[in-house]
């Protein structure tokens, strides 16, 4: 049975593709069937009008009132007349008479589905099963989306991609590019996706790249009303966490060329998993978190100082870590090395961006204490930390801050030393107490703790709105662990700032790894020593002994035996002699006398 077609507006429906194209003028219709809504828009490029919130098909159609009419329905064709105001919706109406319709063709069943050539219906589980049951392969492919746009000087299409149109993303994760990412999308594309959080969670997009055309669109709507974007090409990567628990995304291309188009990664996360701030600090981990946080730190207080004790363990090469508060923005770059942040603002903004970027981990630790008029004492067990106390113009309030250094282990207190430098006025004042001495401290300065066997006190007041500290705090560094040909010479002792040499006794030897090492912060020596190799040039192969064998190799060699000096011993087959001697020497690369078997 044939089908005729007459266009009269443009519609959008769901079906399996059905396309029909016509050109009116310098507009080309294409007739493609997909998903749409009961909706109706007009611009000066697009006109379009469906249903939104009933879901229509040729499959499972919403028959008029007084629809169907079976008396003989091989003659009829399933049509959509618009003509009917009052009684909109699918009828079985006569193939032969023209009709105000969209598309008029057979009906396939719900269970079925339609050959994309039109040629018949078969079920639904013979659908991707292994077997051309269509004969045009279309029942093993994944099928597009079909729709119906007319825009003035722009034609779209039907588009099979596989994992592009209509498609339903429901897992916990997942990634979204456009076709042939980083290649070049198609022209005349369209897309769509829906991104379906976890019962009770939400969603998380992170978007890492973007490269459209500028009449090209990638659109993300939500269900929540605050979460509906358009993607632009400048300001990437960076993530985004929605009040969403469900999001359409939409992607649209012309036909005046293409680009790299885009690639973006979604997540389904609980509301309270999301950037977690508990109630005296944070922990974030790039693998748990996979997303930009900002944590907001906040007492009510106007007065208060904020105190950060921050601690990342790792940085990934992309990570952008800082601390925000008022239009200061301090950047966090020192893995491994802990920092106590003094900061004159009751808020302060923590804010993680791309570490989901970096091929490394981020984790940092991150606690926090409020300084007010009366002094705060912390208590910290660290082998050492860098500090920073930030000015405040208006603040001439006395802040007094009290540091208490335990040793990690109850048997280790080391030598240590303490830097500072700054801004320091009258009745600002910096004092240690060490063994029962009291230090005070100007900017700036070092000071030296030899074999302290007590806590270690450093008393901060300040008074004046220019106040401002920087200082340093390290146990000094143990002596590194090295093999018996490593050779290292101390230029200034073994604490904080200290540089220390390698080299390998042995001139013959050829060290692997570092010349050199600095004592840092926290009680670690920047590189570890080298290993120190034997050159080549002085290592003998082992020989083949023709008609004869080698027995031991004696060497005092430790990476390999076949050095310079080393003794190998042979001996000959049966009824085979020796030469000069079963013995045999390394020199220079070979062996001598060479080991050899004579008869």
């Amino acid at each position: 049975m044939r089908a005729t077609v007459i266009l009269l507006c443009v519609w959008l429906v769901k079906s399996d593709p059905y396309p029909y194209s016509w050109t009116v003028g310098n507009v080309k219709f294409t007739c493609e069937l997909g998903d749409s809504g009961l909706r109706e828009s007009e611009t000066a490029t697009r006109l379009q009008v469906g249903w939104e919130f009933t879901d229509a098909s040729i499959y499972n159609p919403i028959w008029a009132p007084d629809q169907p009419s079976w008396e003989d329905p091989l003659d009829k064709c399933v049509a959509l007349d618009l003509t009917a105001e009052t009684s909109v919706g699918w009828r079985l109406l006569n193939c032969s008479t023209p009709l105000a319709t969209l598309c008029e063709t057979f009906a396939c069943m719900d269970d079925e589905f339609r050959c994309l050539d039109n040629s018949r219906c078969i079920p639904r589980s013979a659908v991707r099963d292994g077997v051309d049951d269509c004969g045009d392969s279309s029942d093993e492919r994944t099928l597009p989306v079909a729709r119906l746009i007319a825009t003035p000087g722009r034609t779209y299409s039907s588009f099979s991609i596989s994992d592009c149109q209509d498609v339903v993303l429901n897992t916990r994760k997942g990634t979204v590019t456009s076709p042939n990412y980083p290649g070049s999308y198609p022209t005349r594309t369209f897309c769509r996706w829906d991104i379906i959080a976890q019962p009770g969670e939400i969603l998380v997009i992170n978007i890492e790249d973007v490269d459209l055309l500028p009449e090209d669109t990638v659109t993300l709507e939500g269900d929540s009303q605050v979460d509906s974007f358009t993607l632009k090409n400048e300001g990437y990567p960076l993530s985004y966490v929605t009040k969403s628990t469900r999001i359409r995304m939409v992607f649209s291309s012309g036909g005046g060329g293409t680009a790299r188009g885009f690639r973006l990664h979604y997540f389904s996360k609980a509301p309270s998993d999301v950037c977690r701030l508990n109630a005296n600090g944070f922990i974030y981990e790039s693998w748990l978190e996979n997303m930009d946080c900002v944590y907001v730190i906040q007492h009510p207080d106007e007065t208060s100082y904020t105190v950060l004790e921050v601690l990342p363990r790792s940085i990934g090469e992309t990570a952008v870590i800082t601390a925000n508060f008022k239009d200061v923005t301090y950047n966090i770059k020192r893995a491994g090395t802990t920092e106590l942040l003094v900061i004159p603002s009751n808020i302060v903004r923590v804010q993680i961006r791309n570490a989901w970027t970096s091929e490394s981990y981020t984790t940092l630790s991150v606690s926090y204490r409020f300084l007010k008029e009366d002094p705060l004492e912390l208590a910290l067990i660290l082998n050492g930390f860098a500090l920073r106390w930030f000015s405040s113009a208006q603040d001439c309030t006395r802040r007094s801050l009290r540091l208490v250094l335990h040793p990690v282990t109850e048997d280790e207190y080391r030598s240590q030393t303490i830097t500072l430098s700054g801004v320091m006025m009258g009745g600002d004042a910096v004092t240690v107490i060490v063994d029962g001495q009291a230090t005070p401290l100007i900017s700036p300065s070092t000071f030296r703790a030899v074999n302290s066997q007590r806590d270690t006190h450093v008393l901060i007041s300040k008074r004046s709105s220019s106040f401002q500290l920087s200082a340093q705090f390290s146990r000094d560094c143990v002596a590194p662990v090295t093999s018996p040909r490593v050779r290292i010479s101390y230029t200034s002792g073994n604490a904080l700032g200290s540089v220390i040499q390698y080299a390998c006794e042995d001139g013959a030897v050829e060290p692997l790894g570092p010349s050199s090492a600095e004592c840092l912060i926290g009680g670690e020596w920047s590189a570890q020593p080298p290993i120190c190799r034997e050159s080549e040039l002085v290592f003998c192969s082992l020989p083949v002994v023709q008609d004869g064998y080698v027995i031991s190799v004696t060497s005092s060699c430790e990476e390999n035996p076949y050095c310079d000096g080393a003794e190998l011993l042979y001996g000959c087959d049966f009824g085979k002699l020796p030469g000069t001697a079963s013995k045999a020497t390394c020199s220079g690369g070979s062996w001598t006398p060479l080991p050899a078997c004579a008869s």
